[in-house]
Order: C-alpha cells, then sequence, then structure tokens
C-alpha cells in the first residue's frame, strides 16, 4: 500500500527500523553484562589461585595469621610476685634483672597462698581435728593437698575464729625454728639444711601481718649487726672467705638494704677498707696476694661505694707504679718485662693513657728487633 501522506510516511518508515535497533542493544547489554560478570570473580577475596600443584589461598592466610597474633598476644604468662628478696647465696650484691620474654610453654607455680582450694565438705569440727593432726605430724605447708595451712584456709571460709588459734600454732612453730638457727648461726646460710631467713620467708608468705613475722625479721638483721661489728673489731674485713665483714655486708644489703644497720655497716666498712687498701700500698702489696691487696680491696670499696674518690686514687696509684716499672725496664732495654708491667698495669686501669701509648713504643721497639 503507498502512503501519500509525507507524515505518516515518516512514522511508518521508525517503525520499520526499530527490530534492528533493538536487537543491537541486546547485543550490548549481553557484552558488558559478561565483563561484569568476569570482573566480579577475579575480584573475589575467596578465589584459589593455582600455582603449579600447589595452591594457595592469599586472602584466607592473611586473615589466619592476624588471628595467630592476637591469640599470641592474649595468652601472655601471668605475673607472679617476685619474692622479697634476692638470692641471698651470690658473692656479691646485684640488682635484679629484666625479666625476659618467656614461650608460652613457661609454667607458673603458684605459691602456696594463691594456689586455688577446692570447696571442702567437712563441718567446723572436723577440720580442726584434722589441722590437729597435721600439726603433730609437722605437716605445716606440706604435702600440697594434705596440710595445716590448706585446712586453716579451709576453715577461715567456715569459722575465722576457730581458724586463728591453727595459723598461730603454725607461724610458731616456723619461728622457733628461726630463733634455733639464729642461735647456731645459721641465718641465711646453708640452704639445704635450714637456717632463719628461710623460716621467715615461709611465715611471711603464709602470715605477712603476723607480729611474730615481724619480730623475726628484727632478730635477723639484730643477729647480722652484731656478727658484722665482731668481724670489724677482730679486722676480718674481707678475709677469711665466708666470714667477714664485707661478706655479711653483702647479705645484709641482699635483705634488708636500706635498714640503718645495713647503712650503718657501709659506713664503718668503707672507712675501714680505706685505710686497709692504705697499708697495702705502703708493703706495695697492689695485686698479690689473692684476696689481700690494695686494687682487690679498692674494688670492693666501689661495689659499696661506687663514687668513692679515695678508692679510684688508690687504684689510678696503683697504675702509676706500674707505669714507672715499665718505663724502669723499657730504658734498660727490658722490653719483655716492660711489656708485663705494662699488661699488669691495664688489668687495674684498662682506660690509662699512658700505659696505653707506652705499650705500642714497646711492641715497636720489640718488632724491630725480631727483623
Amino acid at each position: 500500500m503507498r502512503v501519500l501522506d509525507p507524515i505518516l510516511r515518516k512514522r511508518l518508515s521508525f517503525n520499520e527500523e526499530r527490530p534492528f535497533v533493538n536487537v543491537f542493544s541486546i547485543l550490548i547489554g549481553l557484552i558488558f553484562g559478561i565483563l561484569g560478570t568476569t570482573t566480579y570473580f577475579l575480584s573475589t577475596p575467596n578465589k584459589t589461585v593455582k600455582s603449579g600443584t600447589q595452591t594457595v589461598e592469599a586472602p584466607t592466610k592473611a586473615i589466619s595469621s592476624t588471628v595467630i597474633v592476637q591469640e599470641t598476644e592474649s595468652k601472655k604468662p601471668p605475673v607472679v610476685p617476685s619474692d622479697i628478696v634476692s638470692n641471698t647465696s651470690s658473692d656479691t650484691p646485684s640488682l635484679p634483672e629484666t625479666p625476659k620474654a618467656q614461650p608460652e610453654s613457661v609454667v607458673v607455680t603458684l605459691s602456696i597462698t594463691t594456689r586455688p582450694l577446692e570447696p571442702s565438705s567437712k563441718s567446723t569440727e572436723e577440720l580442726l581435728a584434722q589441722a590437729k593432726k597435721q600439726i603433730v605430724k609437722k605437716r605445716f605447708t606440706s604435702p600440697i593437698g594434705n596440710n595445716a595451712y590448706e585446712t586453716y584456709r579451709h576453715l577461715l571460709q567456715k569459722a575465722p575464729k576457730e581458724a586463728q588459734p591453727i595459723l598461730d600454732e603454725i607461724v610458731t612453730w616456723y619461728f622457733e625454728q628461726g630463733q634455733k638457727y639464729i642461735k647456731r648461726r645459721r641465718i641465711t646460710t646453708p640452704k639445704k639444711r635450714g637456717n632463719a631467713y628461710s623460716m621467715y620467708k615461709k611465715i611471711h608468705e603464709i602470715a605477712p601481718e603476723h607480729e611474730k613475722t615481724a619480730i623475726l625479721f628484727t632478730e635477723i638483721i639484730i643477729a647480722f649487726n652484731k656478727r658484722a661489728k665482731q668481724q670489724v673489731e677482730k679486722d676480718k674485713l674481707t678475709n677469711p672467705i665466708g666470714n667477714n665483714a664485707y661478706f655479711t655486708y653483702q647479705e645484709m644489703q641482699a635483705i634488708a638494704p636500706t635498714h640503718r644497720y645495713t647503712r650503718a655497716l657501709v659506713k664503718t666498712l668503707v672507712n675501714r677498707l680505706l685505710v686497709q687498701g692504705k697499708k697495702q700500698l705502703d708493703k706495695s702489696n697492689y695485686t698479690t696476694p689473692k684476696n689481700n691487696n690494695a686494687v682487690d680491696t679498692f674494688q670492693k670499696i666501689l661495689t659499696i661505694s661506687p663514687n668513692n674518690a679515695q678508692a679510684k686514687l688508690g687504684i689510678k696509684k696503683v697504675a702509676r707504679e706500674y707505669y714507672q716499672l715499665a718505663i724502669s725496664n723499657q730504658k734498660e732495654k727490658k722490653y719483655i718485662s716492660s711489656k708485663t708491667w705494662i699488661k699488669r698495669g691495664l688489668r687495674v686501669d684498662p682506660d690509662n693513657p699512658s700505659l696505653i701509648r707506652l705499650k705500642q713504643e714497646v711492641e715497636e721497639e720489640i718488632e724491630k728487633l725480631s727483623k
């Protein structure tokens, strides 16, 4: 049919071309859809990347490593209160070392006062009878699960008034043992056969506020002070080994560094050691004999009083004496002997510039002779 109207003809022409446009639009939509889907799967976090025969899930690994770090940080070992004193058996007083990081497998041993107890079904009368039997058998704090102190703790939960006498009996036994050790002069040593201080530590752990705890500690300090005075009077300042005022000071410093008896002993000991060191210098006992020479004495003073000027001067004087001996041997062309004196001097004063310079000169002269 032929249409003569031009406007109607245009409308019919437009409708005939429309099916082609619709097909084109559908194709474009499909292409963008495929591209979008591909992009989505490529960017998915849970995808698996295959490399050869090994399968690596990178995102999953990153997540699991974060979890491991968090668990490691949350499993830090609990902080256990340190004992009230450092080891008293060491020869020199020292500051506590900084704790090092421990692996997670470290086993923390709970003290007798912090160890949890299972609830007891026994009555107050049964617990009292049990505690008395344990005291008779001297099972005061051991073995675990069958000792008077644990029974006391059960009693404390049920009948505090009845529990107190049990604690008093336990403390009294350790207190009396401590007094016996003091009379035998076994204050902090020996460890294996027992000493007064170990008895004090025990009652301090189970009853720190008990009056006998403070009394025993005071008696220990008084015994130390008495021993130190006797040693100073007999001029046993650094000898014999294990029975001298310096050793007693180390023991007192370890358990009571700020006590007035400890501070008083420091002053007395430093003054007496300075006198001893000067006498050793006058006798030319610079580094010998062992445990009875000027350098050892001055170094002990510096251990007690690090900034003591007289002790430092005493060590400088010994170094100067060795320098003079080395110079004399050098002038006589006794280079080996000179080197020996230099070596001794540098042991005393490693940074001494005169000895360092002389050592270089002597070594050069020895090298010339060997050519």
